[in-house]
């Protein structure tokens, strides 16, 4: 079996949130299972891929256009508080332009996300009913009954 798991932060070695997905891609093929990563990075290709793991560019801006990027995440982030505006992340637009790319290459039977963030959720729900995938989601610690962001 084929899983496909999508963690945005499983690249960063220093996050609790990555512990998880990491566990998953080191045991699971021991019990016969394929795994395949979709995870974000700092990079400057939109895309990058290697292995099983595919990579997607967390912010648009990089270099001198820091500043930009800042100011575009805080506006998104305060407009979500306010629920006046819900832009898709450039991360999750950036995976939904690659996916058919990511798909034909991990064929996954099942998909499984983690939050947060809910654009890992958002991306899941988009490959599920896209492509008619069935969804594991798992939600860290309490963030059921209180949100970590809003969306």
């Amino acid at each position: 079996m084929r899983i496909l798991v999508i963690s945005y932060h499983h690249n960063d070695e220093n996050s609790v949130g990555s512990l998880r997905t990491r566990s998953m891609e080191r045991l699971l093929p021991e019990h016969g299972f394929e795994v395949y990563i979709l995870t974000s990075g700092v990079h400057k290709e939109q895309a990058k891929f290697f292995e099983k793991t595919f990579s997607i560019k967390r912010y648009k801006y990089s270099g001198e256009w820091k500043i930009i990027e800042y100011v575009n995440r805080m506006w998104s982030y305060f407009s979500q508080i306010v629920s006046c505006y819900n832009k898709q992340s450039y991360w999750v637009s950036t995976a939904i332009c690659h996916l058919e790319e990511i798909l034909k290459i991990s064929k996954p039977d099942v998909v499984f996300c983690t939050y947060p963030p809910v654009g890992a959720l958002k991306l899941g729900l988009e490959i599920s009913d896209r492509y008619s995938l069935p969804l594991v989601a798992d939600f860290r610690d309490a963030f059921l009954e209180e949100p970590l962001e809003p969306g």
